[in-house]
Order: structure tokens, then sequence, then C-alpha cells
């Protein structure tokens, strides 16, 4: 052991240092080290609790960053019930500015269709205002007219043509017209003063040329148609049975006769007989022409010898010749007229003048102002049921006064039996 000692000590002192100086090295290393620990330790936990403290601020930091976060939702939640709100307010607003601006239109749109019935209405007024001028230019003009017509110095002169049946059985409306003659031409010349009569006489179409027609032009000279007249014979001879007539050659030589432009033109006929056309159709083309032409055809229908006492004569003068005469007059715009007396056709001559030269003349001025008048306002009134004979048509033409009556077809004229005065 002691050796031991001896070689320790031999080798501590080897390094030239005393065991206690080695100690107190180590223990100084060891202090040293342990400073150092302690410094490491120290600065750990430094950086530790800066990192604790960097947390805890961050912590803090973000504390405040989730608090100012709610507060701005807070804020931003009201600032959305707010703009929630002023939609809403707005919303309101706008309805009522639509609701504003609808009835601005609306308001607009009625002025605008009060403007264009006031324009409407305008129109309208000064459209009738002129129809009315025109109407009082046009009653003026038709007044004048028809005093021009009534005054017999400045009125359209009357030409009238005497057709007369010429038969045997005429004999004694021959002699009254010859002897009436000059009364009549001088009380038409007091209607119209320039008046023009003329004559023709017929008789059946088998005659000679010289029978069946016999003619005098208009004249004035009231002296030259009466010897014209008193060289005329009722008389009929073997060819002819004294019935019916050549009637539609004497309407078809007086419708050619030379009629003064613008005068009134009247035709008058005087028979007891039917035509001997089937249906007098030529009578009636006649009648429509000279009609359409102006003129006025009447028809005087003289009973035959024999009428009232015998049954075959008056059933045929009533069922032939009075609706064949009567038809021919409506077609010639004129009228029928049963003449009971012999002189007939000189009171009907006047009356035809007469009614030419005033009765039309009026009627013309009637129409006149019935034209002037302003149409009234047609009531409203239900529709009518389906088949109403009393509803006209809207595009049915007005009816005309002076238009003709429309004629109803005339039957075929059967073949004419020989005249027998003996029949029953």
């Amino acid at each position: 052991m002691s050796r031991r000692r001896r070689d320790g000590r031999r080798g501590a002192e080897v390094f030239g240092t005393s065991l206690a100086d080695i100690l107190t090295t180590a223990l100084g290393c060891v202090l040293l080290l342990f400073l150092v620990a302690v410094m490491h330790i120290r600065t750990s936990l430094t950086d530790a609790r800066d990192s604790l403290v960097a947390e805890a601020e961050a912590r803090a930091r973000a504390e405040s960053a989730r608090i100012a976060a709610l507060d701005r939702k807070r804020i931003a939640e009201a600032a959305a019930r707010r703009a929630s709100g002023a939609a809403s307010e707005a919303s309101v607003a706008l309805a009522a500015l639509q609701a504003d601006r609808d009835r601005l239109l609306a308001e607009r749109d009625g002025l605008i269709a009060d403007k264009e019935a006031l324009t409407a209405a305008l129109a309208t007024s000064e459209q009738r205002a002129q129809q009315a001028s025109g109407r009082a230019a046009a009653l003026d003009q038709s007044v004048r007219a028809v005093l021009g017509e009534l005054d017999p110095l400045t009125a359209r002169p009357v030409d009238v043509m005497l057709v007369i049946d010429g038969t045997a059985s005429m004999a004694a409306g021959l002699d009254a017209t010859r002897r009436n003659l000059r009364a009549t031409v001088d009380t038409l010349r007091v209607v119209s003063p320039t008046a023009r009569v003329g004559a023709i006489v017929f008789r059946d179409r088998r005659e000679a040329p010289g029978m069946r027609l016999e003619q005098h032009p208009l004249t004035a000279d009231a002296a030259e148609l009466a010897d014209f007249l008193a060289g005329i014979e009722a008389t009929s001879t073997g060819v002819d049975d004294d019935r019916p007539e050549w009637l539609c050659g004497g309407l078809g030589a007086a419708e050619k006769a030379r009629w003064r432009p613008g005068a009134i033109k009247l035709i008058l006929t005087t028979s007891d007989a039917a035509a001997d056309d089937p249906g007098a159709g030529p009578c009636l083309d006649t009648a429509r022409r000279f009609a359409a032409a102006g003129g006025r055809i009447y028809m005087l229908s003289t009973p035959p010898p024999g009428y009232g006492r015998r049954r075959g004569i008056t059933r045929e003068h009533d069922r032939l010749v009075r609706p064949q005469h009567r038809a021919i007059a409506a077609a010639g715009n004129g009228a029928h007229v049963d003449a009971e007396q012999a002189d007939g056709l000189s009171a009907e001559v006047l009356r035809a003048a007469f009614r030419a030269r005033t009765v039309d003349p009026l009627q013309q001025l009637r129409n006149a102002v019935d034209r002037a008048e302003p149409p009234p306002a047609a009531p409203a009134e239900p529709p009518a049921a389906p088949g109403d004979p009393s509803t006209a048509p809207e595009d049915a033409p007005p009816a005309t006064p002076d238009a003709p009556p429309a004629l109803d077809p005339i039957p075929a004229q059967p073949e004419a039996a020989p005249y027998d005065e003996d029949a029953p």
C-alpha cells in the first residue's frame, strides 16, 4: 500500500503539479462547466421565457384580433341589418316611384287621348261645318233652280207628244181631242209659254204604211196641229179586228221625235186595247229608255165599247189592257190613268204638264231640304232577330223618291180572239 502511495506520488510529481492543484483545477473546471451549464440553462430559460412571453403576446394579439374580428363582425352585421333596412326602404320608395310613374304615364295617356278626341271633335266639327256650308249652298242653288222652274219665263220648255189609238173604237176620244185641242194648248202655254205639241196616231201593224202610223212633229203652231188631227179618221180596215193594236210602234215613233235639249219631255198615250207584241216587251223597253233620258210616259186606259156590258170585253180590259198600260207607265216613270170620259186626254195633258212644271220642282226642293238637314243621331237599337225583314243591309242603296217602282213581269199576251160585239 505504501508502495502504491509512492507510486502515486511519483506519478503526480511527474507532471510537476501537486494533487491539490489538480483537484483545484478540476474543481475549477467543474465550476466552470457548472457556470457554463448555468449560463446555458439561464439562456435556455430566458429563451423559453421569451418564447412563452412571445407566445403569450401572440395569444394576446390573437385574442385581440379575435375580439376585433368579433367586433367587426358585429359591426358588419349591424351594418348589414342597416343596409337591409335601407334596401327595404329603397324598395318601398322605388315601388312608390314606379306607382307615381305609372300614374303619370296614365295621366299622360289620358291627356293624349283627350287631345286626340278634341282634335277629332274639332275635325268633325269643321267637317260638319263644311258639310253644312255645302248643304246650304246646294239648298240655295236648288231654291234658285226651283224658282227658275216655277217661273214660266225662265223654266224649262215643255214638249208633249200625243200618242192616240186611231182605230174605230176610239172615235169618241179622237173627236174630244180635236174639240179641246185649242183650249188645251192655250192652257198649256200658261204653264210653259214655249210649249210644243205633236201627235202620233197608231193602228194595227197589218195596216198599210200610211194607215198604221200617222205623225205630226212637235210644233208650237196649234192651228197646224188642229188641221192634222182634223184629217185623222178613227177607222179600222178589214185587216184590223180592232184589238190588239201596234201600241209599241206608236211609242217607238214618239221616242224618236225631235225633243228639245233640256225640255220637259212628256208622252201621253190613250188607247182601249193592249199591245200586239207578246208581253208588251218592246213597249217596256221604249219606256225605260225614254225614262232614262229624262222623259215621262203617261198611259190613259179608255174603256172600249161594250165595257161593263160584255163580259168578255170587260174581263179582257181589266185583266190584260189596264195591267199592261200600268206597267208601261211605271217603266216610263209616269202614271197610269183610267180615262172614264172621252176628253180625258186633254185633261191629262194639262195635269201632266202642270205636275212636271210645279210638283216635280217642288219635290226636288223638298229633296234638297231633306239633304240639307243633318242626319239625326241614330238611337241605339237592340240587334234584330235573324231573318227580320225590317232590317236592311248596310250596303243597301238608299231609296230614290223619283225612281220608278219595280215592275211585275207581264204575262205573255194570249192569241187574241176575233172581236165579237155579240159575245156574252
